[in-house]
């Protein structure tokens, strides 16, 4: 199941599609990783529709079975651009040019969540945060803890998170600047 996060204002409407229609009623059809006209992996299987240019569908691949990893839609600091996070692995598209896209840095993603006043989206693996903002990609943390990293909270400067630390075989804490993506533990 798919969770949108529509926090960011949007210039298009996007709708989840259980099947390819027979005849695609002249819609292209772009397949992720790659922008590929000619095929490509099953996926999450979008309608994208901008408010100026056409629509197009979109097969998102899938990306890593299990169910830590993310299925989320969601609108993006740039109004015109759009993350498709499929089983973990990440893309962000531009709706009106479907062949400009980049795929997220961080595999597999476990957590999405964006923070409005700073106009960014955080995209949270087992091990570290990454951020892309208006212009794309801005930062990665460096290893946060050794796995189970989890976004407790969202302040006006800092993230603050937990992570397992098998070496010290306990839950620690960290914050994280959301400028640079420095940190630093504050617990453990």
């Amino acid at each position: 199941m798919s969770i949108l996060l529509f926090e960011f204002a949007s210039r298009y409407v996007v709708e989840l599609v259980n099947e390819i229609p027979g005849d695609l009623a002249g819609l292209r059809h772009v397949y992720f990783p790659g922008a590929s006209r000619e095929g490509g992996r099953d996926g999450l299987l979008l309608k994208v529709s901008p408010h100026e240019g056409l629509p197009w569908l979109g097969t998102f691949a899938f990306g890593y079975a299990s169910p830590l990893a993310a299925s989320v839609i969601a609108s993006c600091p740039s109004e015109n651009f759009l993350a498709v996070i499929s089983s973990g692995l990440g893309t962000i598209v531009n709706v009106n040019n479907p062949l400009a896209w980049e795929q997220v840095k961080t595999f597999p993603i476990t957590d999405v969540k964006a923070v409005v006043t700073r106009r960014l989206l955080l995209f949270t693996d087992f091990t570290s945060i990454s951020a892309y903002g208006d212009r794309g990609y801005v930062w990665t943390t460096t290893r946060l803890a050794t796995d189970e990293i989890k976004i407790k909270e969202i302040r006006q400067q800092y993230v603050l998170g937990s992570g397992w630390n098998a070496e010290l075989q306990r839950e620690v804490e960290f914050l994280v600047d959301l400028d640079s993506g420095s940190h630093e533990t504050v617990s453990g």
